[in-house]
């Protein structure tokens, strides 16, 4: 089976060199994932599926929860309806075995099928078109800031893909299902999730473009300080020979502060992004709480609903900050 999923995508598949040469000195960010991207559509479409039926799977335990607390709350111990007895026989077989099934499934597409497959696909095509670029194009840049850019295009382009058609798929198609299901019984019990997804797109809408530049700030200068160390023992008898011990320090030493700060810049971006997140998270739990408990309150909703309601907002709540 692991076989089966290994060999999804031919690392060494046929590609014009020439195309991918050009493409990545001239493509925007969107085409050049989607040069690589449309070589992968089926695993690709097949991750799409897995994170679709996996927040479908999840989504349901919140609603048998909130079903079997309803029923108890104003049940006799002594009497167990037949539908009520089906919806726990149905609730066995999605925990037990249909969602760790469709995690499995997630989990092969995700780990055997993309992560080393297309990640390595990235970078053979990457040193092919860079391998045909000019003389020139070698001698005016690090060799080892060039095969860094090549080693880590790959795991980045695959990384943020996977998040995206993960968590980012997991959380919209998790959101949209639980307002849906929250406004079937009442309007107001759904509009701190309502809520929750506007203040989250703002934040999204402000960070990530920040985020995206100092990224890649940081990775200028994690290129150009494995370029100087790379470079300083690749040439190391010409160092040895003809530079001063106090002159490669320096070198390295001016790489090492300006990775430092670009990465205290990337890190405060981040810091400030997980901040402003847990907070909205914290008042989406505890408006959906009291909004729910004001509306059981008025006799508008039931204890099943409510109960159903706190553990849905939770489980966005951390498939955010996963994200």
């Amino acid at each position: 089976m692991y076989k089966t999923f290994e060999k999804m995508i031919d690392i060494f598949r046929d590609h014009d060199t020439h195309e991918i040469l050009d493409h990545n000195q001239r493509a925007s960010v969107w085409n050049f994932y989607w040069n690589y991207i449309s070589q992968v559509k089926g695993s690709m479409i097949l991750l799409f599926v897995a994170g679709f039926v996996t927040a479908i799977v999840d989504l349901s335990i919140p609603l048998f929860i909130g079903r079997i607390t309803g029923y108890v709350s104003h049940a006799k111990s002594d009497a167990l309806p037949v539908n009520e007895l089906h919806a726990i026989l149905i609730m066995a077989f999605v925990i037990i075995v249909l969602r760790p099934f469709i995690h499995f499934f997630h989990d092969l597409v995700t780990n055997q099928t993309i992560a080393a497959n297309f990640t390595n696909l990235i970078r053979w095509q990457n040193h092919r078109g860079l391998i045909r670029q000019g003389w020139g194009f070698f001698q005016n840049d690090f060799a080892g800031r060039i095969a860094n850019r090549v080693m880590q295009t790959g795991p980045s382009l695959r990384e943020s893909t996977v998040a995206t058609l993960t968590a980012v798929w997991y959380l919209l198609t998790y959101g949209i299902s639980s307002i849906i299901i929250l406004a079937q019984q009442s309007w107001t019990l759904s509009t701190p999730v309502f809520l929750w997804f506007l203040f989250y797109g703002f934040l999204m809408w402000f960070f990530i473009p920040r985020l995206t530049q100092r990224s890649n700030m940081l990775s200028k200068a994690r290129s150009g300080l494995t370029g100087a160390i790379v470079d300083s023992y690749t040439n190391i008898h010409t160092v040895k020979l003809f530079a001063k011990s106090e002159d490669e320090d320096q070198f390295v030493r001016d790489a090492l502060i300006s990775h430092t700060s670009a990465f205290w810049a990337s890190l405060r971006m981040v810091t400030t992004w997980m901040t402003s997140l847990t907070m909205l998270n914290a008042l989406l739990l505890s408006a959906t709480t009291g909004v729910g408990l004001w509306l059981w309150h008025e006799g508008t909703i039931s204890v099943g609903i409510l109960v159903t309601a706190i553990p849905l907002v939770w489980q966005i709540a951390n498939g955010s900050s996963s994200d």
